[in-house]
């Protein structure tokens, strides 16, 4: 999903239209993480959502205007509502399916281009916590200076340890800004602690995710070094159509768009990359052991959310959404407990996480697709029971809101336990 803001800086007279992508399903953060509501639609870090920490971050910046959101078709009414509760209006673009953030970028560079060619992008990630916002707006200054000239830029922050979790960019020559800039020589997948010490040491930078680019350079980028993404997404963009507050890509074109990341794209292999180093304090909150280190923690280094109780632990995360989970004799562990699943995991381990929760997908289970509670457009519903022939579920109805027509062929029994509610019988 990819929330743009266009506005003017007031340092560099250019205009920006931040592009906030926030696609991803965040399963080394289940079981609270799941298919339907990833992490930048959870609240991990604070009380808002990481989505909606997003658009704050912007207002703090002075990015101000009217956005423009492309999201997953499922993940619509959450959308909504998140920019209804910050008091934002905006345009909802629907991607169809998932096609990485190479198309959705695509798409977005394809329509500012119609209206501006010139326009300036600010790509930045909807599901990363950043700190220390006036580092992110001198960056964002330099790079939009040369994404003017032509550039493609990425945010390069200085790194604090060998970090595994992270990519990293080897920075070249440097661009002319005084040593505020650097031409980006090589993009580099997550290493293991070794490699990650040789990175430290020899000055390379974490890779953010966070890009800007003019509308009109990307456009030829793509085209040139990704056709197969380039045109899917200039025609999905094209046959778009209204639907009420939403606009739908074209399913048929977009399906057709390659899927891929835009580092894979574009950033590995263009001669126009370059990377501004940046101070701002940065989390991709990828897994536990991230919300850990975001955490405030005791005297023992645990950091609790929810009602716990510990006793012999240390060093240890541990969330309950609800129920009292008590932990004994732990170290460096994991324990998250929700309505329908447990997790029990070393903390060194998220990328085992990634793979039982793919896993359990192949066998079905419903508990890495849906959260215990689905939300609608005209409330939420949580399945209480279910057995043989009957399903018990608690419905919540906001005010005004309209259930559609029942059309299940079995009876089915409403019973009214608080406010007042209009039925109808038949047509």
């Amino acid at each position: 999903m990819a929330i743009l803001f266009t506005t003017e800086t007031a340092m560099t007279g250019r205009v920006v239209t931040p592009l906030i992508l926030c696609g991803g399903s965040g399963t080394r953060l289940w079981p609270v993480s799941r298919l339907s509501t990833p992490k930048q639609f959870l609240s991990l870090t604070s009380e808002r959502t990481l989505f909606s920490e997003t658009i704050e971050r912007l207002r703090a910046i002075n990015i101000t205007g009217t956005p423009i959101v492309i999201g997953s078709t499922e993940q619509r009414f959450v959308i909504a509502d998140l920019l209804s509760a910050s008091g934002i209006d905006a345009h909802i673009i629907l991607e169809p399916m998932r096609r990485d953030t190479a198309a959705a970028f695509a798409a977005c560079a394809y329509w500012a281009r119609e209206r501006d060619p010139h326009t300036v992008f600010c790509a930045m990630p909807a599901d990363h916590v950043i700190g220390r916002l006036d580092q992110l707006e001198s960056a964002l200054v330099q790079a939009a200076r040369l994404a003017a000239d032509g550039f493609i830029v990425t945010f390069g922050v200085v790194p604090t340890e060998p970090a595994t979790g992270y990519g990293y960019i080897k920075p070249g020559e440097p661009l002319g800004l005084a040593g505020q800039a650097f031409r980006a020589l090589r993009f580099i997948e997550k290493p293991d602690l070794a490699r990650a010490r040789e990175y430290l040491d020899a000055g390379f930078l974490w890779n953010s995710g966070i890009f800007v680019t003019r509308a009109d350079t990307l456009v030829a980028e793509l085209e040139r070094l990704a056709p197969a993404v380039a045109g899917p997404a200039a025609e999905a963009a094209r046959l778009a159509v209204q639907d009420q507050d939403f606009i739908r890509l074209d399913r048929v074109s977009f399906a057709r768009a390659k899927a891929v990341s835009i580092d894979y794209a574009v950033m590995e292999h263009t001669d126009k990359a370059a990377v501004v180093p940046a101070s701002f304090e940065w989390s991709d909150v990828g897994s536990w052991s991230a919300i850990w280190t975001l955490a405030q923690k005791d005297e023992h280094g645990n950091a609790v959310r929810g009602d716990v109780a510990l006793s012999g632990t240390r060093n240890s995360y541990v969330w309950s959404d609800g129920i009292l989970t008590a932990v004994v004799g732990l170290e460096n562990a994991v324990v998250v407990a929700t309505a329908d699943a447990v997790l029990v995991a070393a903390a060194d381990q998220n990328e085992s996480v990634k793979s039982l929760v793919g896993e359990l997908a192949k066998r079905g289970r419903r508990e890495v697709l849906e959260q215990p509670v689905a939300s609608h457009p005209w409330g939420t519903s949580k399945t209480v029971t279910t057995g043989d022939g009957f399903t018990v579920s608690e419905i919540v109805v906001r005010p005004g809101g309209v259930l559609p027509p029942e059309t299940a062929k079995w009876a089915v029994h409403w019973v009214v336990v608080s406010g007042s509610a209009l039925m109808g019988v038949g047509d």
